[in-house]
């Protein structure tokens, strides 16, 4: 027989191995991220799908990173900081059998070494749910009247902060004794510094700009979900003076007939203030505070629930001799300052503190952008500039530094080599990593020295690079607006950081650097990098599908020899 002959009951012997081989190296497509709803037969069973992976640094191993997920049921519950994403849930449907129920969950990003900033995706559907008996939540403790919470621990500048403002009726016991009042979240308030005495204690501090005035922060109230019925609130801005050294803002939600026991929950969307970063403090911790207030309306006999701190803060913001009269705000479209009435008794207040951090500079991202000539391939051409600064104890010797790009801008277009590097690097010392919608730069054999030995702008305590990138045609550059960079410096004295929102700049042709220097708008061409061209398997598994391989051949021939 022709040793080179191969019979065809060979072929037909090897082929499920390569059609399994080849399935194990394809692909899976991912899918949009949705909730997928399941009628069960006492329940409704929710479950999130197509999550964006959470990826960790090319050759850095901080902690694994997960979600956490605010579950927002249309019959007012609620799961907060949950780590599941499949659940299953009966609805109160107050004594229908079946009704169209909404869904919402929030899915927020976690990484616990304090990296990336977390990514927010939304997810919600609307269904036909069958009645059933839901576990009520509880947020207020027994003997409280208000609770108030936020679904992510951490304030990143632009992201949604969603706030849970909870009131319980724990002091009446005959049905006929409902409450009726209105509930209060100050926000906007002042930006404080957290400064540690010589003896160990705290002390907070009010935050002054260069004309030594307080700093505040500025949120914007986006939403409100009350499952009710009734108003679902409005703004004000606070126009007593003593209260507005410390909020700025505060909405007011009413509530009535609350019954004995009963507890209800107010979800709040504020969308988070795009400078929070800038507004910490230099070197000391900061934080910002939210505050929720119950105010009952001819209340019975009761007496307010506050400890004896609580009782000295509103005292401070001077509360409560503006329950008579009322509390003085502004209207924000009308402009007309008037005494809003609220109720009688201060019941409670709870306040809830936010940690900031600040973004540091020169840690910082910059955008230049300017339209592609007609007819190119590619909308916009891109030159993103990180700027990155060793603020720790020691050299610094490798940085890596990621971003989590925009549906638009395609890591496949991202030449692999620097526009600009400060101080000079090696061609061979430079590591790109193209992730599905991200990009990391490893960077080595930097010499980066801490400012603590040099001083803050000496040219051996920061870096700087800077890359080209394109944005697809038909893509508006409003999709850069909170951009970020992420930095990671190989050293035990310095904190990850992730930059502020970028600076960004549109170029036109009559700026000096429309055609000049480095960034020629006048050329897009931009690459096109194959991304997946990496092995998809780790290597142990590919070795030992070519072995199967080859001892599925090996024996397919010796049975035919033998035969």
């Amino acid at each position: 027989m022709n040793p080179l002959y191969q019979p065809a009951s060979l072929s037909r012997s090897i082929l499920p191995v390569l059609l399994f081989a080849a399935m194990l190296f394809t692909r899976p497509l991912s899918g949009q991220e949705t909730m997928v709803a399941t009628d069960k037969a006492d329940a409704t069973g929710f479950n999130l799908v197509h999550l964006p992976p959470l990826d960790t640094l090319n050759a850095v191993h901080p902690p694994s990173p997960y979600y956490e997920f605010l579950w927002i049921f249309s019959d007012g519950n609620f799961i907060n900081k949950s780590l599941e994403r499949s659940i299953d849930y009966q609805y109160d449907l107050k004594g229908a059998a079946t009704a169209s129920v909404q869904t919402q969950a929030i899915a927020t990003s976690i990484y616990t070494g304090g990296a990336p900033p977390p990514r927010i995706i939304v997810l919600d559907t609307t269904v036909v749910a069958k009645a059933g008996v839901s576990k009520k939540s509880t947020a207020v403790k027994p003997g409280l009247f208000i609770n108030l919470q936020r679904n992510h621990t951490r304030m990143v500048p632009l992201h949604t902060s969603t706030w849970i403002l909870s009131v319980r009726n724990n002091f009446t016991q005959d049905s006929s004794q409902y409450l009726n009042g209105n509930l209060l979240l100050f926000y906007d308030g002042l930006i404080e510094l957290i400064v540690t005495q010589e003896n160990g204690d705290t002390l907070l501090v009010p935050k002054t700009d260069a004309a030594d005035l307080k700093v505040f922060s500025d949120f914007t109230e986006t939403e409100v979900l009350n499952f009710f019925g009734g108003s679902s609130g409005n703004r004000y801005m606070v126009a007593d003076p003593q209260v507005s050294e410390y909020y700025k803002e505060v909405y007011v939600i009413p509530f009535e007939k609350l019954f004995p026991q009963e507890e209800r929950h107010y979800f709040i969307n504020l969308l988070n203030d795009k400078d929070l970063l800038d507004k910490a403090p230099e070197k000391e911790k900061g934080q910002v505070r939210f505050m929720a207030a119950g105010i009952l309306n001819d209340p019975p006999q009761l007496s307010p629930v506050l400890s004896g701190e609580e009782q000295e803060r509103v005292q401070q913001l001077g509360l409560p001799p503006l329950l008579d009269n009322g509390l003085p705000v502004t209207d924000p479209i009308e402009g007309n300052t008037f005494n809003l009435p609220l109720g009688t008794l201060l019941m409670d207040v709870h306040e809830n503190a936010a940690g900031i951090s600040k973004g540091h500079d020169p840690n910082k991202l910059a955008i230049t952008t300017c339209e592609c000539p007609a007819g190119s391939e590619v909308g916009q051409k891109l030159l993103f500039t990180v700027d990155f600064e060793n603020d720790g104890a020691g050299d610094v010797d490798k940085v890596i530094i990621k971003l989590d790009l925009p549906d638009g801008v395609s890591p496949s277009r991202i030449p692999d080599t620097l526009v600009h590097s400060h101080p000079f690097i090696n061609p061979d010392d430079i590591k790109i990593t193209r992730g599905e919608k991200s990009v990391t730069w490893e960077l080595k054999d930097l010499i980066i020295h801490p400012v603590m030995d040099f001083g803050a702008g000496h040219p051996s305590t920061y870096g700087s690079i800077s890359f080209y990138a394109f944005l697809e045609t038909g893509k508006d550059v409003s999709i850069l607006d909170g951009q970020q960079a992420y930095i990671y410096f190989y050293s035990e004295t310095n904190d990850p950081v992730f930059t502020p929102p970028a600076e960004i700049s549109l170029l036109t042709p009559a700026d000096q650097a429309y055609e000049l220097g480095d960034f020629n708008c006048g050329q897009c061409v931009a690459p096109s990098i194959d991304v997946t061209s990496s092995f998809p398997l780790p290597w142990w598994l590919v070795i030992l599908i070519l072995l199967i391989i080859g001892f599925a051949v090996l024996f397919a021939f010796l049975r035919r020899s033998n035969t």
